[in-house]
């Protein structure tokens, strides 16, 4: 197999026929006379049928194109409504919905008929349909056409305005039809000729607006007809009219004021001048308006809507037999689906129609069926502990593989490698299948496509085939609406359903209904349909995204930055994690102890601060929920009384009496201590038989009567027994009869004695008390607000469909880490026993947490094949595009020790001493290098993250002076490596000046504020701060003082502490539309306090707030937001809401994803630029994962580590179109992912081999330096 060109984008060429389809379904209706009209009702006259307009439409429109095009390259576009013109024009078009309302209702009834029902043939053919609400069609193939581009695109319309639309530059026909016979006429196709009333394309929304348009019924300029328009064409020229275009478009008149005024005998222009505020108008209507496609109509919001469906012969011809044209079905039967079976039988054929087609289509839809011979049984405990399904890929063996293509995509082929009762072929033509495609630059169609080539490379191997930038449907359909991924509605069979509303079969049912376990277990004709269906599905869901793609501009990003990414994700998911399982091991074993020692401490506190009821709190509690607690107890109340009407007023005080005391008992702490169950003996036949059986007799005692007793006794006369079987013996001897039988007397309590010294050892443990399940809402409530008597201040957040969200309750009183941090922030100040309980129960869920996320399930997710972790990665994985994982969720280890599990795929074996490092800083002379270089590792953990990119992101977003000034002013110097730099402010540092007056204050007293170095405005200077931030001793830090306060020591950790507790979390809210509250909850912080602190910071980064605003503004406007790279972020109608908790939340994602969608842009860049340099293969490094901001390598330790890492920072240093500060990489790396080496960005070969013998000398040797 040749090596594919990596920087190769392969753009399948689909030339565009759209139809304006409303047009010439009317211009077909009324053309000729029916042979077999249909009689009006009403009025008795004979009108044309539908079947007429259909075959009319079918003849002359449709027919004629598919002989030159497949239907999957039509686009067939409806009109929506003129509410858009007629909102500044109220007559527009108004005659002529008189005349429509005047037509008789068979008429009308036969014209919906027939378009209703050919739109509905033409997208069971293949084609697509789009609509926009409100809008007419000619807008809406303005915007397809400026979506297109240079793209070839030819348009069928009746309607002359389209004729602007001609443009060769841009590959744009028009194909106009004359309106009574219904002809072909023209195809326009050159903007320099004269076409519409002798006037060029480009000038005819000009023409328009002068001369009027009778049949949209607006009189353009008062005076102004076709002779005057002569006059002007005389006057100005081709070039002078195409200036006075532009004046009319932009609403600039200034040139022609000045000409106006130089030459005031040009009376035309005058006219002009006079009427422009008219002639503007008319100008707007005469004007094709794509822009208007997308946007807000009162509180709806407006999108072009696509209607697309897998081509389908049956339901083609139910549309064609409503419509009386089924006998021309022969016409199209090229364009259905065919499936094959490309068994020993049939492999020629299928080879056969495979060349003969193959290259006829612009992709080729590919998908794999497979089976897991492994099945290993940890995965489905750890699947258990998760939601969804699970397949082990690395463990996939293929039993067959499908392919479609064609150039209406309706060709598909099943090849069998593997199934039973089938001749099944050789599957090494499986990789011969992914050549041939690939080598006619057919782009391969696959939903999911790390599958294919994960399964690929698993069973071929890399040199076989490999699935080259791959069209991914899954991908694409985040680009087409992210919400569907937001929703969970990005599998195959989601989509194909919500999309193409066409139901899948489900792979169990499957099986199911062939009573087999696998895929091997079908026979090929069993699987044939099924295995088909994946490829043929992902192909038709892939015309759909392309057509929609084109027209929000997303293509060229998708193909260019999101099909190589593939290639990089797939590698990591193939290479998976190593996991150092000693130090899981540990940091489990370190969690258990955090949970043991805060759990212990925690019952402490309630033991000694709980003992006595809480009315007080309780009350308070029940009063923050009354009104859902009431609704609770009432639909509660009539469901057990089986009554629509709720309890009366004393019945329902009594059920909150009844809740109360529940609360008030719960509000007493009660010890959690395990009670022993009592045995009690009662000498039952079962008791009997347990209790023989415990004693060790071989044979036991399963009856109570005396002469079964009396029997059973004599058996052990003369056997050997232990002491306790003796004297069971004796004891039941006196016991059996009377006393055993009526319970009582004391040979009874003798029997019962031993028994329960026998049995008692057996009875399992109940515990009592308050078990305070942190995962119980119920229990945390009322732990919180019952024991502890804090205030609700934090609610959960209420779901949609929800008797809280119908009802317009409040959420319930929260219990989250929320709720936690805002207790400690406003009702737990220092020294209150309950600060210090929340504090050990949020230290005690954090454990448990990592109990869940890692400690329990990570060794489950041990691959047998490797000892490695694959967790699974979705890219993209969230409404912004960014990444999510799963099974496990590696993306979900935050910075701390928890990472020093993950390690390199050499796990602690050492190398030789690095020569070439050690020779590469020795002296010239050959005197011994200045620096010690240990023995080292032979792999490095590196994990380079871009510093600081939301800030970076939003400075230029918002064009804030202050943050680009802070990102690209500082000055030009050289390190002391001799490498040119430009200072960078910190911005956290900045941040922090703004307000550390104020945190100092709060924290220690205005008293303290005299010490400090205040300028005018009562703030710190950044340079000042900066010094501050260095000090690692309180004598450094008075140094920096005038005069030196009592506890320095305190003031310095205040000063240090305000960056990061408070100035991080501030920056990255304020970005995001966060709120004191929140910034209060992060921080545990007063709310208060909070709000001064964000006021201070908005007021220093002043472009922040507009450029908010300015989003909102847009976002409500258009319904969508766009990123610096033109990739679109779909908002939903709560950007228009009157809830305004709906539309806050609506209006922070559209600043959000700004942002964050940028963000994801920029890693799918950067993943691509890997791939096309092949960086990866040239250093032989793997990547591991993409987490938020921060890429995570394995890097070999080698002579090429300097200049991998330098090629990595020119990766990563870009800048997004329009931005003024560029994104800067910061590195690190280590002997795992938690001990890294902080290298900084750009860092040179000096500082790399510096860290190196920082990170591995030994300390014995440092202390000797």
């Amino acid at each position: 197999m040749a090596p594919h060109d990596r920087k190769k984008i392969i753009d399948p060429q689909m030339p565009a026929v759209i139809l304006d389809l409303k047009g010439l379904i009317t211009r077909s209706y009324h053309s000729g006379t029916d042979t077999h009209p249909v009689r009006d009702e009403e009025t008795g006259e004979r009108v044309n049928s539908a079947s007429h307009g259909a075959a009319n439409f079918l003849e002359r429109v449709l027919l004629p194109i598919l002989q030159d095009h497949a239907p999957i390259n039509i686009i067939a576009v409806a009109d929506g409504g003129n509410d858009l013109r007629r909102a500044v024009f109220p007559t527009y078009k108004q005659k002529r919905k008189e005349r429509k309302e005047d037509e008789g209702k068979t008429q009308k009834a036969q014209i919906d008929l027939c378009l209703e029902q050919v739109t509905r043939l033409l997208v069971y053919l293949g084609c697509t349909a789009v609509k926009v609400e409100h809008r007419e069609a000619d807008d809406v193939i303005a915007a397809l056409a400026r979506g297109l581009g240079s793209r070839p695109k030819k348009i069928y319309t009746v309607d002359h305005d389209l004729i602007q639309l001609v443009n060769e530059d841009t590959n744009t026909w028009v194909i106009a039809f004359d309106e009574p016979k219904f002809t072909f006429i023209d195809k326009f196709e050159s903007k320099g000729v004269k076409t519409y009333n002798e006037v060029e394309p480009g000038l005819v929304a000009l023409y328009k607006s002068l001369v009027g348009d009778s049949s949209d019924e607006y009189g353009g300029v008062k005076g102004f007809g076709p002779v005057k328009w002569g006059e002007l064409e005389d006057l100005l020229g081709t070039d002078g009219l195409y200036e006075l275009d532009k004046m009319v478009a932009t609403g600039d008149f200034t040139e022609l004021q000045a000409t106006v005024k130089a030459y005031p005998d040009l009376k035309i222009l005058q006219m002009l001048l006079l009427a422009s505020s008219e002639w503007r108008l008319m100008y707007y209507l005469a004007k094709l308006h794509p822009e208007a496609c997308w946007g807000a109509v009162g509180k709806r919001l407006i999108k072009p809507v696509f209607t697309k469906r897998l081509p389908d012969r049956a339901k083609a011809l139910q549309a064609m037999a409503a419509l009386g044209v089924d006998d021309m079905i022969d016409q199209l039967e090229k364009w259905f689906p065919t499936m094959l079976l490309a068994d020993e039988d049939n492999l020629e054929a299928a080879f056969d129609l495979v060349n003969r087609h193959l290259a006829d289509g612009p992709v080729s839809g590919f998908d794999y069926e497979g089976y897991d011979p492994v099945k290993h049984a940890a995965f489905n405990e750890a699947t258990k502990r998760q939601s969804g399904d699970y397949v082990d890929v690395l463990s996939q063996v293929v039993t067959g593989a499908s392919i479609c293509f064609g150039a209406n995509l309706q060709h598909t082929i099943y090849f069998p490698t593997k199934h039973k009762a089938t001749k099944n072929i050789d599957k090494a033509y499986i990789p011969a299948v992914i050549n041939e495609i690939q080598s006619h630059d057919l782009p391969l169609v696959i939903q999911n496509a790390g599958f294919e080539m994960t399964v690929t490379h698993i069973n071929f191997g890399k040199d076989a085939a490999e699935i080259f930038r791959p069209h991914d449907t899954r991908v694409m359909a985040s680009y087409f609406d992210e919400n569907l991924m937001g929703e969970g509605k990005d599998g195959l069979k989601d989509l194909t359903w919500e999309l193409l509303r066409y139901r899948q079969t489900e792979y169990k049912d499957l099986l199911q209904q062939h009573n087999a376990t696998n895929m091997t277990e079908l026979t090929g004709l069993q699987t044939l349909h099924y295995g088909c269906d994946d490829s043929l599905t992902a192909c038709h869901l892939w015309v759909l995204f392309r057509w929609a793609l084109l027209l929000e501009g997303q293509w060229e990003f998708y193909i260019r930055h999101h099909t190589a990414p593939a290639h990089v994700m797939e590698g990591a998911f193939r290479t998976g994690l190593n996991i150092e399982w000693d130090e899981l091991e540990r940091l489990k074993a370190a969690d258990q102890v955090v949970i043991d020692t805060n759990n212990k401490a925690i019952r402490d506190a309630l033991e000694k601060h709980c003992q006595e009821p809480n009315p007080k709190a309780v009350e308070a509690f029940m009063a923050a929920d009354e009104d859902a607690l009431r609704y609770t107890l009432t639909e509660k109340w009539k469901r057990k009384q089986n009554e629509e009407k709720g309890p009366g007023r004393e019945r329902m005080d009594a059920l909150l009496s009844e809740v109360r005391m529940k609360h008030l008992e719960a509000s007493v702490y009660k010890p959690y201590v395990e009670v022993k169950r009592t045995y009690e003996f009662k000498g039952t036949a079962a008791q009997l038989r347990d209790l023989t059986g415990e004693l060790g007799f071989p044979a036991l005692l399963d009856k109570d009567t005396n002469k079964a007793i009396q029997e059973w006794l004599t058996r052990w006369a003369d056997e050997k027994l232990t002491v306790d079987q003796q004297e069971f013996l004796e004891r039941l001897g006196l016991a059996a009869g009377k006393p055993l039988k009526s319970r009582s007397g004391p040979e009874f309590a003798d029997l019962e004695e031993i028994a329960v010294k026998v049995m008692q050892r057996l009875m399992k443990s109940d515990w009592e008390g308050d078990e305070l399940n942190y995962d119980s809402p119920q229990q945390m409530q009322q732990l919180l607000y019952c024991k502890l008597g804090l205030p609700v201040r934090r609610r959960s957040k209420v779901q949609r469909d929800s008797f809280r969200y119908e009802r317009g309750f409040e959420g319930s009183p929260g219990t989250d880490k929320r709720a936690i941090a805002a207790a400690l922030a406003e009702d737990c100040p220092n020294g209150d026993w309950r600060r210090d309980l929340l504090i050990s129960l949020r230290e005690v869920k954090a454990a448990m947490t990592r109990f869940e996320l890692f400690w329990i399930p990570y060794p489950l997710w041990k691959h047998p094949l490797d000892g490695k972790v694959h967790p699974g990665v979705k890219d993209p994985g969230t409404v912004t595009r960014r990444p999510t994982s799963g099974k496990p969720n590696a993306l979900q280890v935050s910075k701390g020790p928890t990472r020093a599990m993950f390690i390199p795929r050499v796990d602690a074996e050492r190398s030789g001493t690095v020569d070439r490092l050690a020779a590469s800083i020795a002296k010239p002379t050959g005197e011994a290098p200045a620096v010690w270089i240990p023995r080292l590792p032979k792999r490095l953990i590196m994990a380079p993250d871009f510093s600081g990119q939301e800030l970076r992101i939003t400075g230029s977003e918002a064009n804030d002076p202050t943050l680009i000034q802070a990102y690209t002013g500082g000055k030009v110097y050289t390190d002391k490596y001799g490498v040119v730099r430009r200072e960078v402010t910190d911005i956290h540092s900045l941040t922090t000046v703004k307000f550390a007056h104020r945190y100092v204050e709060r924290e220690l007293g205005a008293s303290v504020l005299q010490y400090l170095p205040l300028g005018s405005d009562g703030r710190m200077s950044y340079e000042w701060y900066s010094k501050v931030r260095k000090c690692e001793t309180p004598e450094q830090f008075i140094e920096l003082l005038e005069r030196t306060p009592d506890g320095a020591d305190k003031l310095l950790k205040v000063l240090q502490d305000a960056r990061g507790k408070m100035a991080k979390p501030t920056n990255f809210l304020i970005t995001y539309l966060g709120t004191a509250s929140t910034l209060a909850e992060n921080t545990s912080m007063p709310e208060e306090f909070c709000k001064v602190v964000m006021d201070e910071v908005f007021a220093s980064y002043a472009r922040l707030g507009p450029w908010q605003e300015e989003s909102i503004a847009f976002a409500r406007k258009h319904g969508y937001v766009t990123t610096a790279y033109g990739t679109w972020k779909h908002l939903s109608e709560d950007i228009l809401s009157s809830d305004r908790g709906l539309r806050s939340r609506e209006e922070r994602r559209a600043c959000n994803q700004k942002i964050q969608g940028c963000a994801a842009d920029v890693l799918h860049v950067v993943e691509t630029d890997i791939f096309e340099r092949e960086f990866l293969e040239r250093y032989d490094t793997d990547f591991l994962l993409p987490v938020y901001d921060e890429i995570v390598l394995d890097v070999p330790l080698n002579d090429n580590l300097p200049a991998l890492i330098a090629e990595c920072a020119e990766i990563m240093d870009i800048t997004p179109p329009g931005h003024a500060i560029p994104m800067m990489a910061e590195f690190s790396f280590g002997p795992n992912w938690y001990n890294q080496f902080e290298l900084g960005e750009r860092p040179c070969e000096k500082q790399v081999e510096e860290a190196l013998s920082a990170l591995f000398t030994p300390k014995e040797k440092k202390d000797a330096a």
